[in-house]
């Protein structure tokens, strides 16, 4: 009796792909090189940014945070959900490069338990 449950049950599942396929089709698009897609060529700028005394405070306590967060992914043995983590701490210290402004608040309320001055 389980073995006609979990084939129904199978048939079911492949039916319901089915319409998801048909689904996708329809709604999304595909591009590949051979669609005449033209990429622009890859440039890389570098820009090199004096922080201040407090940013550079800031930037050396995210860093910190960084490498651990990153000695843990690899301890890991890279387990995919610990790679959100590594993106977000990149992500921060970027934003620590263009402007302290675009860094969520919890990061601020990190230079204030390391009594760093904000703006």
């Amino acid at each position: 009796m389980s073995l006609l449950r979990l084939q129904q049950s199978y048939l079911e599942s492949l039916e319901e792909l089915s319409h998801l396929q048909v689904l996708m089709e329809t709604i999304s698009l595909r591009r590949t090189k051979d669609n005449g897609l033209i990429v622009p060529l890859k440039t890389i700028e570098n820009y090199y940014v004096e922080f201040s005394k407090e940013e550079l405070q800031l930037y050396n306590i995210m860093e910190e945070k960084a490498k651990h967060v990153f000695q843990d992914y690899v301890d890991s043995e890279c387990d995919l959900s610990k790679l959100e983590a590594v993106i977000i701490t990149l992500l921060q210290l970027r934003q620590l490069c263009i402007d302290l402004g675009l860094c969520a608040s919890n990061i601020k309320s990190k230079l204030l338990d390391e009594n760093i001055e904000v703006a």
